[in-house]
């Protein structure tokens, strides 16, 4: 027995040996490590501010004209001012992160960017002459009381990917007449090399002007117009027709005049404007009680909107209420309306609508007037899905529109006979979705 337990003395005494010597080997190789990465450490300098000391034989050297083309890039990226690179906390980072590099001045910035532009201007060209189809689309808009024109074109590539860029934004002075807006619109298509026979449409809002422009001056190809049937040719074969020579001579020449593409209009903003103006029309023509009290109950979202909108306090006090912000229409996007509603009728607001209205001093909402609302958001949620759908930047493409439009027609349909006062509203929907969509 005591030999038994000597034995396993000494097995026990061996054991703390081995464990020792790895425990100082361990330790050996820790130092060593250490010593080795030191330089890699975050040191204190002289003035007391964090430095890295690093071995620069371990990162690749960056170039003046890399630095050059970052710095372009951030401002470009970031749409900020070309007087950032005068700024000493700018100039500051730059040099903190690479003291051998310098930071352009303004002046160098405003050259390199315009060569920049030029060659991007060159590539976009390359790229759009050489496509067969281009789709463009177009639009104005006013910003700080002035005007501008921004024109894009899509084209699928060989590996069937869609392909986007920028054409033009411009500034557009005087009157947005459509004589204006089509020649605009023809002469950045010239700059790019494209005219109507390789773009497919122009899409564009339903904006009046715009329409008028296309109408207008859209270029009517062989086979379109009547004059080109050719029982119209076999039966004035043989008119003889008297003309003026001196009058045809000195009319103006003809070989600048502006042709457009064919045009479509945007399904979304169609869309949009049957959610918002027929919404509107449908609802002035009914003589039931369903105009009283929806036209009372977007009354009081109004007043509400507005209060929270135009007062800190009254911002606050819905915060404060029910622990989250009201969302706010917007005046050009439906979407935004139909948003603002549903976030009313969610269940932590609108079981606090009281309270709110109460402390902002407004009339109370009726449960009739909820019950308007709700059945609102029942019959627009397709519209709103379709939008969401048609608004979609990388996956939505033109073999889209037909189905989704059908699905918009088929659910408005389906809601019809399940909603208590809004029937009327989604029938006329649909007759109105059916008018704007004919060709579907």
């Amino acid at each position: 027995m005591f030999q038994n337990a000597h034995n396993k003395l000494a097995e026990y005494t061996e054991y703390k040996k081995a464990c020792k010597r790895t425990v100082s080997q361990a330790a050996d190789d820790s130092s060593t490590s250490t010593s080795s990465s030191a330089s890699k450490r975050p040191r204190l300098s002289g003035d007391g501010q964090l430095t890295l000391h690093r071995r620069t034989e371990s990162f690749p050297c960056i170039s003046q004209a890399a630095v050059d083309d970052l710095i372009i890039n951030y401002i470009v990226d970031e749409v900020r001012p070309l007087s950032t690179v005068e700024k000493p906390s700018f100039r500051a980072i730059i040099h903190g992160l690479s003291p051998t590099h310098t930071v352009m001045c303004r002046k160098t910035l405003t050259k390199k960017l315009g060569d920049k532009h030029k060659a991007l201007l060159f590539d976009i060209k390359q790229q759009v002459i050489g496509q067969p189809a281009v789709c463009t689309t177009t639009d104005i808009w006013s910003c700080m009381r002035k005007s501008y024109i921004g024109l894009t074109a899509h084209w699928i590539t060989d590996d069937l990917k869609r392909r986007s860029v920028a054409l033009a934004c411009s500034r557009v002075k005087g009157s947005h007449t459509y004589d204006i807006i089509a020649e605009h619109i023809m002469n950045i298509h010239a700059d790019f090399g494209l005219d109507h026979s390789n773009i497919t449409f122009t899409v564009t809002d339903n904006g009046a002007n715009v329409v008028k422009a296309f109408k207008e001056y859209q270029e009517i190809e062989l086979g379109e117009g009547p004059s080109d049937d050719l029982d119209d040719l076999e039966d004035g074969i043989n008119e003889v027709m008297s003309v003026d020579v001196d009058n045809i001579l000195s009319e103006p020449d003809d070989s600048n005049d502006v042709f457009l593409p064919k045009h479509m209009r945007c399904a979304s903003h169609t869309l949009s404007l049957l959610a918002r103006n027929d919404f509107l029309k449908i609802l002035a023509s009914d003589t039931g009680t369903f105009k009283r009290v929806m036209r009372s109950a977007l009354a009081k979202c109004s007043q509400l909107w507005n209060n929270v909108s135009r007062s800190t306090k009254s911002s606050d006090a819905v915060e404060r209420i029910v622990g989250v912000s009201l969302c706010m229409p917007g005046e050009t996007r439906w979407n935004a309306t139909y948003d603002a509603i549903k976030r009313l009728l969610e269940p932590r607001i609108c079981d606090n609508l009281s309270t709110i209205m109460d402390a902002l001093e407004l009339p109370r909402f009726k449960n009739m007037e909820l019950d308007i609302l709700q059945e609102y958001l029942t019959v627009m949620s397709p519209i709103a899905m379709a939008l969401d759908k048609l608004q979609g930047e990388d996956n939505c493409y033109l073999g889209f529109l037909m189905p989704t439009i059908q699905q918009v027609r088929k659910k408005l349909a389906a809601i019809s006979p399940t909603v208590e006062h809004s029937a009327a509203m989604a029938d006329g929907l649909i007759r109105s979705l059916e008018t704007r969509f004919p060709q579907v």
